[in-house]
């Protein structure tokens, strides 16, 4: 549960105690009438996004709450209302290093059929602390059509190094700090890279439907 201070990954890496003060200051947004308990994993609407999020920190594997959740989350999304679906999640399925391959074979074979079958766009990724836009994915190939991965990790912590030599990857900074700007439409999705200190993006994409 929240406030567990291990992750269900194994390693050196953090092990979940940064949920324990977080959790005892921040509840996630459920409705308080739903009687359910307090969860690391919700969905909202903002706009025309539909933004599900999910712990990378809780057994997410087939045949757990958690990835049934997610199946659920992502059925039940109303695309005349919400014609954009963001997924996210702290771990990355798809990155530049070694260091969360691990969990990413387990994302991939576990969450990644969920997010093709559901037709999420956009997977939003953090814990490297980098800036990654990657083609659109599925097992490791870029398909047309499949859910666009971006790595967003560079608010402010030290950066992460490494390259951006992976075939899949389209455009790599782990030089500079900024931000991920979001502008949609009911046809179009636009994610900016915006450094700090300006509001000018250094990357952008847009997606059509």
């Amino acid at each position: 549960e929240i406030g567990d201070p291990k992750s269900f990954i194994a390693g050196t890496d953090s092990q979940g105690e940064c949920g324990v003060p977080y959790s005892a200051r921040f509840r996630m947004p459920f409705p308080a009438d739903t009687g359910r308990p307090d969860k690391a994993w919700y969905s909202f609407q903002h706009g025309l996004l539909h933004i599900i999020q999910m712990s990378t920190e809780h057994d997410f594997r087939n045949g757990t709450e958690q990835h049934a959740w997610i199946e659920e989350a992502l059925r039940s999304v109303d695309r005349s209302v919400t014609p954009w679906v963001v997924f996210t999640g702290h771990r990355p399925m798809y990155v530049n290093d070694d260091f969360d391959e691990p969990v990413g074979v387990m994302l991939r074979d576990n969450v990644e059929p969920l997010l093709v079958q559901y037709k999420v766009d956009v997977a939003l990724w953090g814990h490297n602390h980098s800036y990654q836009r990657m083609c659109q994915l599925i097992r490791g190939s870029c398909v047309p059509g499949a859910p666009k991965h971006f790595t967003i990790g560079m608010a402010g912590f030290s950066l992460t190094g490494g390259t951006g030599d992976q075939p899949f990857m389209e455009y790599f900074n782990n030089t500079v700090w900024g931000f991920t700007r979001i502008t949609a439409t009911r046809t179009t999705f636009m994610l900016e890279f915006v450094p700090n200190g300006s509001s000018e993006a250094m990357d952008s994409f847009t997606l059509h439907h």
